[in-house]
């Protein structure tokens, strides 16, 4: 197998705008019911997005002397573990009672904010 062939991002880019197609589609034509547990999945992607942008921001810092790959990673690695405690803050216990139902709600819609906002504030403020 040949590897040091030229790049071809036009091809990389077509194969990644079939897989996006296609899991779009699956995902658009599930039932309505299956809705709620589709955005607790889409927010666990996000997060592990997130974490692996990170990881790759932070080999990228030590393996050039940019300081400014590094703090990326570290605003990144600080969104993504904001995002999976909201993934978690999703999570409904099936057993739970309807007091502790009413704090997850809370809980849940306060761990939204925190990612959403860092993740530009901290990219401004590194720039």
């Amino acid at each position: 197998m040949d590897r040091g062939g030229d790049p071809r991002p036009g091809r990389d880019f077509i194969i990644a705008l079939g897989f996006s197609l296609a899991a779009g589609v699956a995902i658009f034509t599930a039932p309505g019911p299956s809705f709620p547990v589709l955005h607790t999945i889409l927010n666990t992607g996000i997060a592990l997005c997130t974490v692996a942008v990170s990881l790759l921001f932070w080999d990228l810092g030590w393996r050039t002397p940019a300081h400014l790959v590094r703090y990326m990673a570290i605003v990144y690695a600080v969104v993504g573990l904001l995002q999976i405690l909201h993934v978690l803050a999703a999570l409904e216990p099936a057993s739970a009672s309807e007091a502790l139902n009413s704090v997850v709600r809370r809980l849940r819609s306060g761990t939204w904010a925190p990612p959403a906002y860092l993740l530009p504030v901290g990219i401004a403020i590194i720039l």
